[in-house]
């Protein structure tokens, strides 16, 4: 019997298979209603509906027609129509002036946001080529970098909106998540030594960041603020060789300093930080020679936010939390020891 892949799907096809520690989870649609559902809200015939395993918090489908290849997003149930209607405004706008920017596309009724089953759809055309994740280091950091000067600039200069609904700056407060997880996550660890030495550590790193980000504020230094992407990582990013044809999934997109965009990308484990620093100031992207003093801490910050997926959607703990604390608490050390740019 074949092993099974994570997005297989069971044999009533209504569960999908997300590996040996999660194993079968409800599909929010079968594809019959998926198929369905893409003729009466999108007017598209499709031949096929297949699941994509990839997706973390939404649902996605590819969806093959004689016309081409499509994406449909079913949103995760606590994203609300104003939540998307944002994201597809500032897509939309990207789109226009930054092409591989992929933006959704309107339903029979002419609106980008569809309903069905209770659900909130998005389409998107399917972009072929290589993810970013199998794509060498050094041309994805280079393309990386470039990308996000040009959507920095462009958000930067040309959107100034108000922060999404629901959302919240990493900067503002409250900033961290650490305080609701740790009593929940204590349970898993018995009150073990391990536990109290990671969270010591962990309330130390927030401690001096939280005085630090004070600091910034303070001074005004936590400019621009713009539209930032939001999860900026290879799997959002896809190749044609070693161009980058598509920047995709939008779903956390916000107002932040962009400063803390560009640190989460520089400090990926396999990227040379102080290469991307030049190739996006190279690229004209809105920071200045100064602000290299502000990405190592914006790392740390976004290495704690991390700490976020230790709990599932019912704010239990996950059976990866335990690892999940460990690495992060190893992450934080490495940002700690790696010099800034």
């Amino acid at each position: 019997m074949p092993a099974r892949r994570i997005g297989d799907l069971s044999p009533e096809r209504t569960h999908y298979w997300n590996g040996d520690i999660w194993g079968w989870q409800p599909l929010w649609l079968t594809p019959d209603a998926v198929t369905a559902i893409a003729g009466d809200r999108f007017g598209l015939r499709a031949t096929d509906a297949t699941y994509l395993g990839s997706g973390l918090l939404n649902q996605s489908w590819r969806l093959d027609t004689a016309d081409g290849a499509f994406i449909l997003r079913v949103s995760r149930p606590e994203r609300t129509r104003a939540q998307i209607a944002w994201e597809h405004a500032v897509v939309g706008a990207l789109h226009e002036e930054i092409a591989v920017v992929i933006a959704p596309l309107p339903g029979c009724d002419g609106e980008t946001i569809q309903t069905a089953q209770g659900f909130l759809l998005s389409l998107f055309p399917f972009v072929p080529g290589t993810s970013g994740v199998d794509v060498p280091a050094t041309i994805r950091a280079r393309a990386s970098a470039e990308m996000l000067a040009r959507i920095h600039r462009f958000t930067a200069g040309h959107l100034r909106l108000p922060q999404r609904p629901g959302f919240h700056s990493i900067d503002e407060r409250p900033r961290w998540v650490w305080p609701e997880v740790k009593p929940i996550l204590a349970g898993t660890f018995g009150g073990s030594a391990e536990f109290a030495s990671l969270s010591a550590a962990i309330e130390r790193e927030i401690a001096a960041l939280d005085r630090w980000l004070d600091a910034l504020q303070a001074a005004g230094r936590l400019t621009p603020r713009a539209v930032v992407h939001g999860d900026f990582n290879p799997r959002n990013l896809i190749f044609l060789g070693d161009r980058l044809a598509a920047v995709i999934d939008w779903d956390d997109c916000h107002v932040a300093p962009v400063a803390w965009e560009v640190a989460r990308a520089a400090y990926a484990p396999d990227v040379d930080p102080p290469a991307f620093w030049r190739d996006y100031l190279a690229s004209d992207g809105p920071l200045i020679d100064e602000d290299v003093a502000m990405l190592d801490g914006f790392a740390r910050v976004g290495a704690l936010s991390e700490l976020q997926w230790t709990l599932d959607e019912h704010d239990q703990p996950t059976p990866h939390a335990p690892q999940q604390l460990r690495d992060v608490a190893r992450n934080l050390d490495r940002l700690r020891r790696r010099a800034s740019p």
